[in-house]
């Protein structure tokens, strides 16, 4: 997609922010023809990221092409005076970083059915991104690169979906720079990526893995980017997958092999597509539902959040009242031109006819800094947003957002992460990260990446001192 339809004016009416990032910004709109409303997410590039208009023109190529119920459609593509827009699904539900960090605040876990569920409504929708195909059938090779908890949205119906393809990469069709690998959120990116070796969608399903291990432990697996990117980065590519046993009781041995393989450090010990897992999950989420019973999403859902969904109706509500009302404010009448003309001619004439010495009566300019004079940009700074009313942008918020490029040199491409200290180096292609000398046994396992031996017993007490912090 090279160019964009441009249209002078808008169809859809601006009701409030939704959310804003490094990027782009996104703000829910409506739909009005005659008594028809119909609310949309509507996002933009930033004017100060002018330069990223050609991703912006990629996402809304490829995300336009998908057509998934766990995956948020973008309905249109356009352009207006404010510049290019997406029109997107507006999803009336909350984040999974959200419902994560409300079960952690209140020192529970979210039950287990739940957890699989979601999952596998996750790796369908990423199964779904990475076997798109263009118009002419030819595959796509879709990475989506920025899998977390932010950009997955639950809604109050039951409904998990992938969101925020602005990271995506279609492989083999652009060149990848050094950069671009390292774009997202350092705590989900896989071992290969943080090497800067080819993706593909075996790199999702890494981050599919983190993301389900926090959705069962209720904490983050990785320390945050705060934490100094190199420190995640050493995480991820030394530490071994956790044990899920460690943190709940009820995991089966089958989830908790499911995870090892999901987190392998060699993308070749990993599940080969989303659809496999979704089917690993579905035959544990039976094995559960079989001894414990099921549990709708959408029963979970208003069962925990139907105060958080009451409080954003109310606000939403009230955001579109406004809106109309300024809608239908009729513009204040246009002065009619040729009074302040006729003026002009008998100023003008007054001052070429004045006598020397006698200054020419004229109009003054108002100042650069006059009060009167209003931004259009400070005057929507003070739009009352509607915080609860998530949308496909939330994971863009600035608050949620880890931009590893923004936030770090340390880790620039060609020069490989550092070396373990007694160990290999982690190379820059195909290479694996090598053992460190003396490590043998279940230790030498785990360093590896590989699964040890299954540990005798479960440990039902939950690990201590680690803060639920969202980056």
């Amino acid at each position: 997609m090279s160019s964009l339809s441009s249209s002078a004016s808008s169809p859809y009416v601006r009701v409030a922010p939704l959310a804003r990032g490094g990027m782009g910004s996104v703000e829910l709109v409506m739909r009005r023809e005659g008594d028809f409303r119909r609310l949309y997410a509507r996002k933009r590039p930033l004017e100060k990221a002018a330069h990223l208009r050609e991703g912006f023109l990629r996402e809304a190529t490829l995300a336009g092409l998908l057509r998934h119920p766990n995956v948020v459609s973008v309905l249109d593509v356009g352009e207006d005076v404010d510049g290019p827009y997406l029109l997107m699904d507006f999803v009336d539900g909350l984040s999974l970083s959200k419902v994560i960090g409300a079960f952690h605040a209140r020192g529970e876990l979210i039950p287990l059915q739940v957890c699989l569920t979601m999952a596998k409504q996750i790796a369908e929708g990423l199964h779904a991104a990475h076997e798109l195909r263009d118009h002419d059938g030819a595959p796509v090779s879709l990475v989506h690169r920025d899998v977390s908890p932010q950009n997955v949205l639950l809604d109050y119906e039951g409904i998990v979906r992938v969101t925020d393809f602005g990271l995506a990469k279609a492989l083999g069709r652009t060149e990848e720079s050094s950069a671009d690998a390292l774009k997202g959120k350092i705590g989900y990116m896989s071992p290969e990526q943080l090497r800067f070796e080819r993706l593909d969608r075996r790199s999702d399903l890494w981050a599919l893995g983190v993301v389900l291990y926090e959705l069962l432990a209720c904490r983050r697996l990785h320390a945050s980017a705060s934490d100094g990117v190199e420190h995640v980065a050493r995480q991820i590519l030394d530490d071994p997958p956790p044990d899920i046993e460690a943190v709940r009781d009820d995991a089966p041995p089958a989830l908790t092999e499911l995870l090892w393989d999901l987190l392998a450090k060699r993308r070749e010990d990993r599940p080969s597509s989303g659809a496999e897992v979704a089917a690993r999950l579905g035959a544990i989420l039976r094995e559960v539902e079989r001894d414990d019973g099921a549990i709708e999403l959408r029963a979970f859902a208003l069962e925990h959040f139907a105060e958080a969904r009451a409080e954003a109706r109310t606000r939403r509500a009230a955001a579109i009242a406004r809106a109309e009302a300024e809608a239908d404010t009729p513009e204040a009448p246009r002065r009619r031109w040729w009074p302040a003309a006729a003026a002009l001619v008998v100023l003008g004439i007054a001052g070429w006819w004045a006598a020397p010495g006698e200054e020419a009566v004229g109009l003054a300019r108002p100042a650069a800094d006059d009060p009167v004079t209003e931004s259009v940009a400070e005057t929507e700074s003070e739009t009352e947003s509607v915080p609860e009313a998530e949308s496909v942008a939330e994971a863009e918020s600035v608050a949620e957002t880890e931009s590893v490029v923004a936030e770090t040199e340390s880790v620039a491409a060609p020069e490989p992460v550092a070396a373990p200290e007694s160990g290999g180096a982690v190379g820059s292609g195909e290479e694996a990260v090598a053992a460190r000398p003396g490590e043998t046994g279940a230790e030498g396992e785990a360093a590896r990446g590989r699964r040890p031996g299954r540990r005798g017993g479960r440990r039902a007490a939950r690990e201590e001192g680690q803060l639920w912090e969202w980056p």
